[in-house]
């Protein structure tokens, strides 16, 4: 035989083989990228989630729902019970002081002796006592008159004939001092009517400080502090909870295995799900918009297009972590669990009910680890202080959302891979 025929048939043969290794392998990156594949895929998690439509439903409509009751249950503080025992029978100032309280703030309730109305405290009928000394007119004239000296008895001028007692319930932070400091501006009123009255500047009983507030204003409610907070920790909530519901179902009912063995990858299956979550997040950021907006009318000093994007990248950075959830258990009731041990300590380090300013350090280096922290403050600092990406607690939350995301969705592919297909 011709050995120049052999080389030349080897030679055939292995293009031959090179060429059905190229054609394999453009097939199966053909297969993979195949958009028909992804499109039954996103089909299949529609059907399944359609048969849901009232948890779908729920979950699109829970942050507007919880916002609403946040901010109907903290609007205006009001409906304070204060009692009172006026024993100064013969003065009318402290009758003056009395009637110039908000009566929608402070309900007041008399009280003939002194004993009743701190015992009105102690038995919790009442918040605070608000009492006056028999001589409570003649006390506060001569110690707004007199010229202090050492020579002059102080504790006869300044003692608790010449001043408002109070007898304060301070248990509830919310109640007490809200209380103490209507009293204290209701006095300083009286003053200035005082001095007004006996032709002296006004001006004279105010505290000589005068604050300029670069942001917010002197007495913020309750709601305008929390709110940040409350939207960071309901919007990571929500489509985690959904996210991990359909994950899970498919899971519990074997849709996931079967479709394994149509040739279906664990990232192809996670795709098909972050498409269609992304569709329902979109849906949501909607409806809390117009809610925050046009229902409630919220103001928000920054721009409402950076905002949004910042819960954009939140939302994601949820859904990554309930596709990490779904990775690491197979039952719903386990994903509760874990959900519940996520967020709870998280909605405690990350500054939505107290300051991260007053946390220790390590403390405050431990919260950047919860995914609700730089978030909480992002949305402070637009609705608040009208900050835009120039300023680094805005764009910082935006890279921490997206290095959350990219750090669940790598674990969570890796953990599929171990736990589902090779079990």
């Amino acid at each position: 035989m011709n050995p120049n025929n052999e080389y030349k048939n080897s030679n055939q043969d292995v293009q031959e083989r090179q060429s059905d290794d190229y054609q394999s392998y453009w097939r199966q990156l053909s297969d993979n990228l195949s958009l028909h594949k992804h499109w039954a895929l996103f089909f299949k998690n529609w059907i399944k989630l359609r048969g849901n439509l009232t948890l779908v439903f729920w979950v699109l409509l829970l942050p507007s729902i919880e916002l609403s009751l946040f901010l109907m249950v903290t609007g205006p503080q009001h409906g304070f019970r204060v009692s009172v025992f006026n024993d100064d029978l013969n003065g009318n100032y402290s009758t003056q002081i009395l009637d110039l309280f908000d009566n929608t703030s402070i309900i007041q309730f008399p009280h003939r002796t002194l004993q009743s109305a701190i015992r009105s405290v102690e038995t919790g009928e009442t918040s605070m006592a608000i009492t006056f000394a028999a001589n409570f007119s003649d006390s506060l004239v001569e110690r707004i008159e007199s010229k202090f000296t050492d020579d002059q008895n102080d504790t006869a001028i300044f003692g608790s004939q010449s001043t408002v007692n109070l007898y304060a319930d301070m248990s509830n932070i919310m109640v007490g001092p809200q209380i103490v400091d209507k009293v204290r501006v209701t006095v300083i009123n009286f003053l200035k009517h005082y001095f007004q009255s006996v032709d002296e500047n006004p001006r004279i009983a105010e505290v000589p400080l005068v604050p300029q507030y670069i942001y917010g204003r002197y007495d913020p409610t309750f709601a305008e502090y929390a709110l940040p907070g409350l939207m960071s920790f309901i919007l990571f909530y929500a489509p985690l909870k959904l996210c991990t519901f359909a994950m899970l179902k498919d899971r519990e009912e074997g849709i996931l295995e079967r479709s394994l063995v149509a040739g279906v990858n664990v990232s192809d299956y996670i795709v098909s799900h972050i498409v269609l979550q992304f569709m329902f997040l979109i849906l949501q950021i909607v409806v809390y918009s117009v809610t925050v907006l046009f229902i409630w009318e919220l103001e928000v000093k920054g721009s409402i297009l950076l905002l949004i994007t910042e819960i954009f990248f939140h939302g994601f950075c949820s859904i990554s972590f309930g596709v990490l959830i779904s990775a690491l258990v197979s039952t719903e009731s386990a994903a509760m669990v874990v959900r519940i041990g996520v967020l709870l300590p998280s909605f405690f380090f990350s500054g939505i009910i107290w300051p991260v300013e007053s946390y220790t350090s390590f403390l405050q280096t431990l919260t950047l680890l919860s995914p609700l922290t730089l978030p909480t403050e992002a949305f402070r600092s637009i609705m608040s202080r009208g900050w835009g990406l120039s300023h680094f607690p805005v764009w910082i939350a935006i890279v921490s959302n997206c290095i959350h995301s990219v750090i669940y969705l790598m674990i969570a592919v890796f953990t599929a891979n171990i736990k589902i297909i090779n079990p």
